[in-house]
């Protein structure tokens, strides 16, 4: 490691937003021997996630939203350094933009102001790779452009831009920490904060298809959650960082294919076609981070790698209270909601009289309709694969329905009708 001047952390108020969280109540596990105060609204953190933190004497929990200054400046009464996690996600800014962005952005602004006052030494932002949008090259460092795909990359380096311009505007003790995928126990498999590899791994314990938006060639970097958790420390430690930007990430890409085949080789030691549906809107194609400078100031290395943090991962789910099949009922195929003004109109609509006759397919309109039928037949009317998904989802919404299914006989569409008309009992 080089010779740089470090603030310890050690018999200082650390405040953790977000600390109760997936990655900041592991934070809050590795910050020993200091006094930590979280802050969190527990929109998407649990307590559950600070059940042996919070024995500690030295840790406690406010309920509360950073965007709430008088909130937020009790919360830093004393507070020598800040390590600033609180977010909403990537998946949450699809349908709620405006939220999303004041959370983050305008959220991220408050803190700032009110610890700039409030005398703070230390201040680390936790960024996220989603700021670089799809990668231009690879490796990516920390020069790499900037165009997210998304209003919570856009949010996210608003964000940073607010802190970078603290610290060069007042002076202000600020580093900018850009994690790339995380990944570990305590993750989401639920709600739009589901993230790719719990999902994979509930879907792999009750034995189904995985579920892959996009033809799974667009890659990821990830890093084991307790990696991040040490370096975030490592990182406000080091006064060379004052005003700079880091990456975290392994330094390798891993497709989303090649993911699912790892996951379900772990978990159900067999092989489980994916089950492959339209990409999602703002998906990045290609991550993986350049940690040249982590390496030079913090002598950064990962030290779990992927297979080993997805067995990690696979116990942790085995060891959850919930039965597999419960896990499951808690997740949605799809894990975000539309904001557009189509979605909205749709949800205003009134709800299909019972027993009104439904279209099936698309009628043949002209020769490019044709074309765009045959194209889909010519697939083999399989169950899975982007194509055939690509066309249920326009059958679904030219008809006004949540889902379509091609079906290779007749028995099935005849039984829903007559089911949605009353026609048969409940039972079948």
């Amino acid at each position: 490691m080089s010779d740089v001047p470090i603030m310890k952390l050690d018999g200082r108020t650390v405040l953790v937003t977000g600390g109760a969280g997936f990655i900041g109540s592991h934070l809050v596990d590795a910050l020993q021997n200091c006094r930590v105060r979280i802050l969190d609204d527990l929109s998407t953190g649990r307590t559950a996630n600070l059940a042996s933190a919070c024995q500690r004497p030295d840790v406690s929990l406010i309920r509360g939203d950073i965007r709430d200054r008088e909130c937020v400046a009790k919360a830093l009464d004393g507070v020598d350094a800040i390590f600033h996690l609180a977010c909403r996600g990537v998946r949450h800014s699809i349908g709620n933009p405006l939220e999303n962005h004041e959370v983050n952005a305008t959220g991220t602004l408050v803190l700032l102001s009110e610890a700039r006052r409030a005398g703070v030494q230390r201040f680390l932002h936790v960024s996220s790779s989603e700021v670089y949008g799809t990668a231009r090259q690879v490796p990516m460092d920390e020069d790499h452009p900037t165009f997210p795909e998304t209003v919570y990359g856009a949010s996210k380096l608003a964000g940073e831009c607010c802190a970078r311009a603290f610290h060069r505007t007042y002076g202000f003790p600020s580093i900018i920490v850009r994690p790339f995928n995380n990944f570990g126990p305590r993750s989401h498999h639920e709600g739009d904060s589901g993230e790719v590899i719990p999902r994979f791994v509930v879907w792999a314990l009750n034995g189904r298809a995985p579920i892959i938006f996009g033809d799974g060639t667009q890659t990821r970097d990830f890093i084991y959650v307790e990696d991040t958790a040490f370096w975030l420390i490592r990182a406000a430690e080091c006064d060379d960082l004052i005003g700079q930007t880091i990456n975290l990430g392994s330094g390798e890409e891993t497709a989303i294919g090649t993911l699912a085949e790892m996951v379900c080789q772990e978990v159900a030691k067999t092989r489980i076609l994916p089950e492959y549906r339209p990409p999602r809107p703002g998906d990045v194609q290609r991550h993986r981070a350049d940690v040249s400078r982590a390496r030079k100031l913090l002598d950064f290395r990962p030290r779990f790698s992927l297979a080993a943090g997805i067995s990690r991962v696979a116990q942790y789910f085995r060891e959850r209270p919930e039965s597999a099949a419960a896990l499951l009922d808690q997740m949605q195929p799809v894990n975000w909601t539309d904001a557009s003004p189509a979605r909205a109109d749709e949800a205003s609509l009134p709800a299909p009289k019972r027993g009104a006759l439904i279209p099936i397919t698309i009628p043949f309109l002209g020769k490019e309709e044709e074309e765009a039928i045959t194209a889909v037949v010519r697939t083999g009317w399989v169950s899975q694969g982007p194509r055939v998904a690509e066309f249920e989802r326009i059958v679904a919404d030219y008809c006004g329905v949540q889902e379509a299914w091609p079906c290779r006989v007749v028995r099935l569409p005849c039984t829903c009708r007559c089911s949605s008309s009353g026609s048969l009992p409940e039972t079948k």
